[in-house]
C-alpha cells in the first residue's frame, strides 16, 4: 500500500479517503431513509387498520379490507403512486455530481473512452502542438494599423512627403554633380609637385647665370626595359632584365 503514495489514484491519499467517507456517509443516509420509510408505511398501515376496526364497532359495517381481495401488504404503494411526501432525489444534482466525478476521472487518466487521447480528455493542447505566436500580430496592433491606414491625415502627410522629397532629390543631384567637377586630392598634389619642380629648375637656372656655372642639363630618362613576365615585381632589379640591357 506504500507504493507510489503521492499518486492521485492511490487509495490512501487524502482526497480518496475523503471520497470514500463521503460515499459511506451517503450510503448510510440512504439506508436510514429507506428504514424510515418502511417504518412509516408500517405505522400508517397499522393506524388505518385500527381506524377501520373502530368504525365497524360503531356503525356495524365491515372493514374495507375484508371486502377487498386479500393481498400482501405493499409498504411502497403511496411512493409508487406519487402520493407520499417522502423527499425525492434531485435529478439535476445527481447529473452534476456525475459530471463532476467523470471530469475528475478524466483528469487523472482513470476514465478514457475508445479513440480518445489525452488532449480530448483534458482539453489542454501541449506547447509543441501550438503554432508559434511570437510573429503573430496582436489584436491591438492590428486595430492600430487599421486605424492608421484609414486615417485621412496620414494620407495627406504621405502625399506631402512625396512632394517634399522631389526637390530634395534634385538638390542632392546638383550637389553631387558639383562635387564630381572638383579635382581630387591626388590631382591637386600632382599639380603642386609639378609647380615646385618648375620653380626649382627656374631658380637653378637663374643662379647658374649669375655665378657663371654651366647650365644644368636635364637628366635623360632611363630606357624602358622589356620584362620577361607580365606581372613581374621590381623589373629593374631582375637579373635577366639587366643581362638583356647590357647585351
Amino acid at each position: 500500500m506504500n507504493i507510489l503514495p503521492k499518486k492521485r489514484w492511490h487509495v490512501r491519499t487524502k482526497e480518496n479517503i475523503a471520497r470514500v467517507r463521503r460515499d459511506e456517509a451517503k450510503a448510510k443516509e440512504e439506508e436510514q431513509e429507506k428504514k424510515r420509510r418502511i417504518e412509516l408505511a408500517e405505522k400508517e398501515a397499522r393506524l388505518e387498520a385500527l381506524r377501520q376496526a373502530s368504525r365497524s364497532n360503531y356503525d356495524g359495517s365491515q372493514p374495507e379490507s375484508s371486502r377487498e381481495k386479500a393481498e400482501h401488504v405493499n409498504f411502497f404503494r403511496e411512493l409508487e403512486e406519487g402520493k407520499s411526501s417522502v423527499k425525492r432525489s434531485n435529478k439535476e444534482y445527481e447529473s452534476e455530481k456525475k459530471d463532476e466525478q467523470e471530469k475528475y476521472e478524466k483528469q487523472i487518466g482513470y476514465l478514457t473512452y475508445l479513440g480518445q487521447d489525452t488532449v480530448e480528455s483534458t482539453g489542454k493542447v501541449s506547447w509543441f502542438n501550438k503554432l508559434p505566436e511570437r510573429y503573430a500580430p496582436t489584436d491591438e496592433e492590428v486595430e492600430t494599423d487599421r486605424k492608421r491606414r484609414h486615417d485621412p491625415l496620414e494620407k495627406i502627410n504621405g502625399l506631402l512627403k512625396h512632394v517634399k522629397e522631389e526637390p530634395a532629390l534634385k538638390k542632392h543631384k546638383k550637389k553631387k554633380s558639383r562635387k564630381d567637377d572638383r579635382p581630387t586630392i591626388e590631382e591637386l598634389r600632382a599639380k603642386r609637385l609639378r609647380r615646385e619642380a618648375e620653380e626649382k629648375a627656374r631658380r637653378e637656372l637663374v643662379l647658374a647665370k649669375l655665378t657663371g656655372k654651366p647650365l644644368p642639363q636635364p637628366a635623360n630618362p632611363p630606357a624602358a626595359r622589356k620584362q620577361k613576365y607580365y606581372s613581374q615585381f621590381n623589373p629593374e632589379l631582375a637579373r635577366q632584365n639587366k643581362i638583356d640591357g647590357h647585351l
